[in-house]
């Protein structure tokens, strides 16, 4: 169980740790050419991974080569948004981080229908291809005794909801401030999470996905802008970078929950629910505590 679950760790960790390579190319090189890199590592990542036979071989393809390609990805969409947009920056960021969930709204269902049909192999094979072709254009529930399908669901709901969230958030941001938004979409997302300890059935888990999608969604569309706020024009990409080096920590939480999972005597997945409603208060505070030494006050817009 940690083993595999290393090789999304590694991904995520070089998602974010791999920022600073992406700002460094993006001096020497254009962000299309950073753009065809992306590519063209994921759809290796991907396509090699159907042909592993060891964890280790996960690792290397899953790991490196996708992460890789998914961080330069990132940065390029992260980067290029703010630098576009002055008054209506949060909306721009939320239709942009909409693709995202239009992508996970799908693929649930998809992938469950391969994998089925064709085994894992084929799997990674078809998200290479969509990832190539897509790419030149531009949990619990098992242990509940749910289907496939209804797993597939719960994630399509998050990713849908996200879609809502993400443009909720811009236009929200625009009005009341990207930093106050943020806080308060993470108070939400954590208080959220009380729904998520509480649930017994499938109803329960939808109810936690529509509001933990909904509320999760500002963290992807608004991170550029309240970084934006923090650094300034100058310092911007600089920033982003920095924060997504920082925040290569956060990647090793489903390690650690998966640790505390086999080390404790509680209910399967408790670690997790209380981990994740605990990194979204402790973001809020976070936010606060940047708001008040930014501003002197915690009332103010910004």
């Amino acid at each position: 169980m940690i083993q595999v679950s290393f090789v999304g760790t590694i991904s995520n960790v070089l998602l974010n740790g791999l920022g600073p390579v992406a700002r460094l190319l993006s001096a020497v090189t254009s962000l299309q050419n950073i753009m065809f890199m992306a590519v063209a590592l994921s759809f290796l990542g991907l396509e090699a991974a159907s042909f592993s036979t060891e964890i280790w071989h996960f690792y290397l393809t899953r790991g490196v080569l996708f992460g890789a390609g998914a961080s330069f990805a990132f940065y390029v969409a992260l980067s290029i948004v703010p630098q576009w947009f002055d008054k209506r920056r949060g909306i721009a960021l939320g239709i942009s981080s909409t693709g995202t969930c239009i992508g996970a709204f799908s693929l649930p269902f998809i992938m469950t229908t391969v994998n089925s049909c064709l085994g894992g192999a084929w799997s990674y094979r078809v998200q290479g291809f969509i990832v190539l072709v897509v790419g030149l254009i531009s949990s619990h529930a098992t242990y509940l005794g749910l289907s496939p399908a209804q797993g597939s669901a719960l994630i399509s709901i998050v990713s849908g909801m996200s879609f809502v969230g993400n443009l909720v958030s811009g236009i929200t941001a625009d009005h009341i401030g990207h930093i106050n938004t943020m806080m308060l979409y993470c108070t939400l997302c954590a208080l959220s999470c009380v729904i998520w300890i509480a649930a017994d059935s499938f109803k329960t888990l939808v109810a936690f996905c529509v509001l933990a999608g909904f509320f999760g969604g500002a963290f992807i569309a608004l991170t550029p802008s309240v970084t934006y706020v923090i650094t300034g024009a100058k310092r911007f990409e600089s920033g982003l970078s920095l924060f997504l080096l920082i925040t290569v920590i956060s990647m090793f939480g489903p390690n650690v929950s998966s640790a505390f999972e086999q080390s404790l005597h509680a209910r399967p997945y408790l670690s997790y629910e209380i981990f994740t409603a605990a990194g979204y208060f402790a973001g809020a505070a976070v936010l606060a505590l940047i708001k008040i030494v930014k501003t002197n006050s915690l009332f103010s817009k910004i």
